[in-house]
């Protein structure tokens, strides 16, 4: 349920913010883009939103900002401590994760989330996105930005020229964790009654919009 790479986001709490904005080498291209990015998910989303991953609450901000209700599900202590000191009172942070998490006392009409989606197995993701179709009604979405490949060729030649540039925690972190394909994607969100639109926002990352039919 992604939880088994909560020691690595826990010892990135401190440095996460440095990541995204692009003091890391390495990560630099991943995090292209990231403003436009946050503000394309929040623009997407609707007035009352479940954010998965809130991470150190740079997409809650803009979600705050833009006048949405929020609440935020995080399994990371310290990361919630971060997002805490950045937001304050203004959102409610819970310890969850995309498969096990309470209830939002209000009915929601759109679940967000980036850079999270894949810390879980495509078989995951299929739990996951049946779960959120039970949520939501028809016109409802799923607003995610994530990285993903247009197959399993393109994911891997780009581990491949990671390990060329010599970016190996790069190449390792996408060999660990469970970055899947477009077409793996739609098919999940198709089978759980979404119709589903991609757009690409860096070499790596694409905003998906899933809409309830």
């Amino acid at each position: 349920m992604g939880r088994e790479f909560l020691d690595l986001f826990e010892e990135w709490a401190d440095s996460y913010d440095q990541s995204v904005e692009g003091y890391d080498e390495e990560y630099r291209e991943v995090f292209a883009n990231y403003e436009d990015i946050l503000n394309t998910v929040a623009s997407k989303a609707g007035s009352v939103v479940l954010e998965f991953g809130v991470g150190t609450g740079n997409l809650t901000k803009k979600l705050l900002e833009q006048g949405k209700t929020v609440y935020g599900i995080e399994p990371s202590e310290p990361m919630r401590k971060k997002a805490r000191e950045k937001l304050g009172d203004n959102v409610s942070i819970i310890d969850g994760d995309f498969l096990q998490f309470p209830l939002p006392p209000k009915l929601i009409d759109t679940i967000v989330s980036t850079y999270a989606f894949h810390h879980l197995t495509d078989e995951e993701k299929g739990e996951a996105i049946a779960k959120y179709g039970n949520l939501l009604k028809k016109g409802d979405k799923i607003v995610f930005a994530d990285t993903v490949f247009r197959d399993r060729q393109a994911f891997q030649r780009t581990v491949e020229e990671a390990r060329e540039r010599g970016f190996h925690h790069l190449a390792d972190d996408l060999e660990r964790e469970y970055y899947t394909t477009l077409d793996v994607l739609t098919k999940l969100f198709e089978e759980n009654g979404f119709t589903v639109a991609f757009t690409q926002k860096n070499a790596f990352v694409w905003v998906m919009e899933a809409v309830k039919q």
